[in-house]
């Protein structure tokens, strides 16, 4: 299982996370995640503008749980 970062901030678990938080929390790298972006194969995100993308920590993590292999 992949290790998973705790984001937080002012010691409250943060729910909308940024490209950056996420790739981090998977421990992917950033272009790895825009990539998966562009092909619409990684996890759900909101997009209001090219410019402001945010991930939902509870869909990374069902998307995460999706992708387990054994």
């Amino acid at each position: 299982a992949a290790m998973r970062v705790s984001i937080t901030r002012r010691g409250e678990p943060v729910d909308y996370l940024t490209t950056l938080q996420t790739a981090d929390y998977l421990n992917v790298s950033v272009d790895a995640l825009i990539e998966w972006r562009k092909e619409r194969r990684g996890p759900m995100f909101v997009q209001s503008s090219s410019r402001f993308v945010r991930y939902r920590r509870a869909d990374v993590d069902a998307w995460a749980d999706e992708n387990l292999v054994n």
